[in-house]
């Protein structure tokens, strides 16, 4: 079954036929090949034919090009006379050099080539010089919560509908602990009308993507040797997502830990996880200076499974941290800049920029007490401009003098 990623393939249907390369990335397994296969069922209806449609994916043994030549000139040869060539390469970094065999094809006028990569590093460095601008980046995550729940319950086809029909709070839960990449849907079974999770195999899926991202995307690709130092390292930061983090202090607990590790070698391992978007990390910025410190940074992790599937607890033990982490990856989705705010000694979860304008975030489960609820809404109340400002909040609902702060439910903002 393919899941419908709407957002993506609007913005691949807005630059069809643009003199620019269109590149999407994002984890393995994030939906990618799939996005290419949705955009091809459209090309061919409004008229665009098979001979004209070339997808390779390079995980593929059949495809074994040696050289960016090799491939440039296969390309050549296939293409169809007279008519655009539209041309999808999956995982194109495997290839050596695959930056002049892409440049190349994008110079010439019969070709519109789109390429995906699991890797930061395939818009480093030649690429993005060779390019020179002439690139479009169309970033990928896992399912959003609304493209989870549509994906479920495809037959209703209406989120209103679906908003009366199911549990939201049960399905958000499971969303929260096995996460949105997209196959998990294959694991779910239908009981009296619901769809439940087969935990045990989505678990091994999850364990597998995992597998594959540590040896081919890091130890190969990065040379890295040592799996237990990184799954400690993983495992340290996923603990503790939406905390203020450094490399030293991680480098610190591991050597209080009885591990002698440099801290050369564990900002290595933390790109390696940033490079092939395990993780991302998020700047810490001063609202009132509108300046980024360099100092109290926090990291989020790609998909709220993994982070369960790695440290064996969920929904239940860590509500909090998991909801945090959905609200940056929503706010990312929405094409957003985030970064953490901080206004005087207060903390504000997320400031988040869409070029047009700027919105601040606090997150937290549950303000039903007056303490948790004057803490969680001071931040924002004391931000004097007049940007949106939003408590979002599994008990949802506003209460009390919000002073300008709008208080919704996490699970309906998500569905908005």
């Amino acid at each position: 079954m393919l899941i419908e990623r709407p957002e993506y393939m609007e913005r691949l249907k807005s630059f069809k036929d643009q003199d620019l390369i269109k590149v999407v990335t994002g984890l393995r397994r994030s939906g990618k090949s799939t996005l290419f296969e949705l955009f091809i069922r459209y090309l061919k209806t409004i008229g665009v034919e098979d001979d004209q449609i070339i997808k390779i994916n390079f995980d593929d043994p059949m495809y074994n090009f040696e050289t960016a030549k090799e491939l440039y000139n296969y390309l050549l040869e296939w293409a169809p006379e007279g008519k655009k060539a539209y041309v999808f390469l999956d995982e194109v970094q495997m290839v050596p050099e695959f930056q002049k065999a892409v440049n190349g094809l994008r110079i010439r006028e019969n070709f519109d080539v789109y390429i995906t990569g699991s890797n930061a590093y395939l818009l480093s460095g030649e690429l993005a010089t060779l390019l020179s601008g002439r690139y479009i980046e169309i970033h990928m995550l896992p399912l959003s919560f609304k493209e989870y729940l549509m994906g479920l319950y495809p037959e209703v086809g209406d989120i209103e509908v679906l908003k009366r029909k199911v549990n939201l709070r049960a399905v958000f839960d499971d969303y929260m602990n096995y996460g949105g990449l997209p196959q998990t849907i294959n694991y779910y079974a239908q009981n009296d009308g619901v769809m439940v999770p087969e935990a045990t195999e989505i678990r091994e899926y999850i364990e597998n993507i995992f597998s594959t991202i540590v040896y081919k995307d890091i130890m190969m690709r990065r040379k890295v040797g040592d799996k237990d130092l990184l799954e400690r390292i993983i495992k340290f930061i996923l603990d503790n997502i939406g905390q203020p983090l450094s490399t030293k202090r991680i480098t610190d607990v591991l050597n209080g830990n009885q591990r002698k590790v440099s801290y050369h070698t564990v900002e290595n391992y933390i790109a390696a996880l940033e490079e092939c978007f395990l993780i991302y990390r998020v700047d810490r910025y001063d609202v009132r200076g509108r300046e980024l410190l360099s100092t109290g940074y926090k990291y989020f992790v790609v998909d709220s499974g993994l982070r369960s599937y790695l440290l064996g607890r969920g929904m239940d033990e860590d509500s909090g941290q998991l909801l945090e982490n959905v609200v940056y990856l929503e706010l990312m989705r929405r094409r957003n800049q985030v970064r953490v705010g901080k206004y005087d000694n207060l903390e504000v979860d997320f400031v988040a920029d869409n070029r047009d304008s700027v919105a601040y975030y606090q997150v937290s489960k549950d303000v039903s007490g007056a303490e948790t609820f004057e803490r969680e809404v001071k931040p924002l109340q004391g931000i004097d401009d007049n940007y949106p400002k939003y408590l979002l909040t599994l008990d949802g609902g506003a209460s009390g003098d919000l002073k300008g702060v709008m208080h919704e439910n996490v699970v309906e903002w998500l569905l908005g």
